[in-house]
């Protein structure tokens, strides 16, 4: 049954390190790696290999992550290194060292203002001795936005850049868009400096100092530019479904479910999209892969075929608004099974997705699926620990034993439906009735 708000709160130690080809993290279904090629791009081929690769050394379960990388899962001591081979063998580009993030359809997006997989080139070229410094931050994070419709905004990272024109770049650091802390926009010609003395600041100030310790009125004296808040963009456009970037050029975002596929499963589809004439694919932020290079009629016709094979081509597909980590099996740190709680919701409460809010169901208090707030189900060895609004990490606003968790959202989805007002979405009508009525609602019973 239900229980009160506890304040006890046992967390899970954070790993301070990425898993690489390298350097496999274990977890409860074997080694993981993640692989993130340099910009985000991969030929269907290449897509395909790492299937094979996967089937053959893993278990073949494939994941793209919130940030847009390629985990794969279930390795083991003896086939890790087989399994790096092979994604060497395919002729994979992916750097070592902390990631260089840049928009997913850089170089096809006619609205861009920038070229930021040329900007990362660079980066990676000039500042390869910092960024491979033993000081960096194994998970200090970069991202490169060229602007247009297809922005990266929303990630968090310790450097962030956008193109504000096509010869100046902002550049902001410790967060997403709207909370990072600008330092200023700089020429094209300006920019790697500047980048390279915010590294050169992190290394003079120990090991795997992050940007949000950095004291910037130390790094930019004297600068007008200096603490103003990050410039705001709001020219964003959902990767998911087909988009039209000009005469002939068309992208499918598709969304796998619960960001996960089957290595089987997902050579099946790779062979329907080359029949459909996609040529390469871009991994993208929020767990979406990106078909391109499409006729209008090419990207029609594998979109009609995606659903089939597991992904989700709609905005208005329920699942589109669930993040889930792997889960008990798949994950030493997670108390109980995510995937099964999704589709048990999604039967029985879909109401509760309506596209008004978000819901994470997270194993553990690590929250790895979804960093941001959430209606989130937090695993916890007391239970389940539920937030209205809130992180993983967040004190929780009602404690559920896990047997009772479903029907405590039955009765939740229940009341919302009796107290919901005319044109009145789940988030709205959460925010009206406030959080106590709702873990009331809740706890009933």
């Amino acid at each position: 049954m239900p229980t009160a708000h506890r304040q006890k709160s046992t967390k899970p130690i954070r790993r301070g390190a990425c898993p690489s080809l390298s350097a496999p993290m274990q977890t409860g279904d074997g080694l993981l790696v993640r692989l993130r090629p340099n910009d985000g791009l991969l030929s269907l081929g290449q897509l395909f290999g790492v299937a094979e690769a996967a089937n053959e050394f893993g278990n073949g379960l494939i994941e793209i992550t919130a940030r847009g990388s390629l985990q794969i899962r279930g390795l083991r001591q003896e086939t890790a290194t087989l399994f790096a081979e092979a994604v060497e063998n395919s002729a994979i580009l992916a750097s070592s060292g902390p990631a260089i993030e840049i928009s997913p359809l850089h170089g096809l997006d006619p609205t861009e203002l920038g070229d930021a997989k040329a900007l990362a080139t660079e980066l990676r070229s000039r500042l390869g001795p910092l960024l491979s410094h033993d000081a960096i931050a194994p998970k200090l994070a970069m991202t490169v936005d060229a602007g247009g419709r297809f922005s990266i905004g929303s990630l968090s990272a310790d450097i962030k850049i956008k193109a504000i024109s096509h010869q100046r770049w902002a550049v902001s650091l410790a967060g997403d868009e709207k909370s990072s802390c600008g330092i200023g926009d700089f020429t094209s010609a300006e920019v790697v400096p500047v980048v390279g003395q915010i590294l050169q600041s992190l290394i003079d100030q120990g090991v795997h100092v992050r940007a949000r310790e950095l004291n910037l009125g130390k790094l930019f004296p004297g600068s007008p530019r200096t603490m103003q808040a990050a410039p705001q963009f709001v020219s964003f456009q959902s990767y998911t479904g087909l988009h039209d970037l000009g005469p002939g050029n068309w992208a499918l975002g598709l969304r796998p479910r619960f960001g996960q596929m089957q290595s089987d499963t997902l050579k099946t589809f790779l062979d329907r999209a080359a029949e459909a004439g996609a040529s390469d694919l871009r991994l993208a932020p929020d767990r979406h892969l990106m078909l391109t290079r499409l006729s209008k009629a090419g990207a029609k016709a594998i979109s009609t075929q995606a659903r089939n094979f597991g992904f989700s081509v709609s905005l208005d597909d329920p699942e589109h608004f669930v993040s889930t980590c792997p889960g008990v099996g798949n994950c030493a740190s997670a108390f109980y099974d995510t995937k099964g709680l999704a589709d048990a919701i999604l039967r029985s409460s879909p109401e509760l997705l309506d596209g008004s809010l978000h819901l994470h169901l997270s194993g553990c208090s690590k929250g790895c699926a979804h960093p941001a707030p959430a209606f989130a189900l937090v695993g916890v060895p007391e239970g389940m620990a539920l937030l209205i609004d809130g992180k993983a990490q967040d004190q929780p606003d009602a404690m559920i034993s896990g047997e009772d968790t479903r029907f405590a959202l039955e009765r939740l989805s229940r009341h919302l439906g009796k107290e919901r007002r005319a044109g009145e979405s789940t988030a709205a009508c959460l925010t009206r009735l406030g959080g106590k009525r709702a873990v009331a609602a809740l706890l009933q019973g």
